[in-house]
């Protein structure tokens, strides 16, 4: 009794990550589409990277 509401909770919760997952996906593909966000990422992008230079130094 106890093992199936575990399983059904563990389901649950790998459905609702999968959703969530699918969800993230699609939003960034949305994002990446308009071209105010796709311009905030790059932004972030190159940020990270002259970050990363700096500390290969």
């Amino acid at each position: 009794m106890l093992s199936m509401a575990f399983d059904a909770l563990f389901m649950g919760g790998l459905l609702a990550s999968v959703v969530f997952l699918a969800l993230l996906v699609w939003l960034m593909i949305r994002a990446g589409s308009d071209p105010k966000w796709a311009q905030i990422s790059q932004g972030v992008r190159d940020e990270r990277s002259r970050r990363e230079r700096e500390h290969g130094r």
